[in-house]
């Protein structure tokens, strides 16, 4: 006997906070230093090197790197509450290798390095004629396999704490409409990544800078792209950090993330 119990009335959300959030700007206005000053947050840094901001950070020069440090905090037993990955346009640009390799394991990949008499024929290696690159395949081809990488880590991404935080770089694009041009900020990632990482976030907010301050706009319009399903934070633009008088930095992320009330 089946035990699913039909509703028979309307039912509060129980969403309050995201477990997967968003983030994306212009480049140095402070996204990353915001984030870091999250307690209780390891962000995970897969663009510097050498460590430029204050807080628990680490660096993942690819994909394999950032997969052995997923790894260690499953094993440890997911210690952290909060883990950012900065940023998930270079994420995506790290699932290259991967993707190329899931091509070429298939039929149709096999002719990407062609090896005769133990060297490499050159003539006969397809990915001479593309550049090196799958993404240059024919009719966009090569961004399945791409999306198929990217998958496979942001699984584990998700194992790895109770709460993500993805930082994106913006993308300006031009828009046409009613005979006026405008510019619509947008997420640098491709196309069908950037619509599942969109529909995948539970909120996703556009980071502006004014003077010392730096804003969460969760406010979803024409010329960016943000938006929330948590109601609370629906539509609001929140001042996330600020500089005091004597540049120390204050966050606010008790405005995004709140209390829950135990059951």
């Amino acid at each position: 006997m089946s035990d699913i119990i039909l509703p028979t009335k309307p039912t509060k959300s129980q969403l309050v906070n995201p477990e997967t959030l968003l983030i994306f700007g212009k480049p140095k206005i402070g996204k990353s230093t915001a984030i870091a000053g999250l307690k209780d947050c390891l962000l995970i840094n897969l663009e510097d090197k050498v460590q430029t901001v204050d807080g628990m950070v680490m660096y993942a020069e690819d994909n394999k790197k950032l997969e052995e440090i997923l790894d260690k905090i499953i094993e440890a037993g997911c210690p952290y509450k909060y883990i950012a990955i900065d940023t998930i346009t270079k994420l995506e640009e790290n699932c290259l290798p991967e993707a190329t390799n899931i091509y070429r394991k298939l039929p149709i990949g096999k002719e990407w390095v062609v090896i005769k008499d133990g060297v490499e024929d050159k003539k006969s290696s397809r990915r001479f004629k593309y550049n090196n690159n799958i993404l240059n395949l024919p009719n966009g081809s090569g961004y399945q396999f791409v999306s198929q990488a990217l998958t496979k880590v942001l699984n584990k991404i998700k194992k790895a704490a109770p709460h993500i935080i993805f930082i994106g770089h913006v993308k300006e694009i031009n828009l046409l409409k009613d005979g006026a041009e405008f510019t619509s900020s947008d997420l640098n990632l491709t196309g069908k990544n950037k619509q599942r990482m969109s529909a995948d976030a539970q909120a996703i907010a556009y980071m502006s800078r004014i003077g010392k301050k730096n804003y969460l706009e969760f406010k979803s319009g024409q010329d960016v792209l943000a938006g929330c399903k948590i109601k609370r934070l629906e539509g609001k633009e929140i001042l996330i950090s600020e500089y005091d008088e004597n540049d120390n930095l204050i966050t606010h992320w008790d405005q995004i993330y709140i209390e829950e009330k135990t059951k």
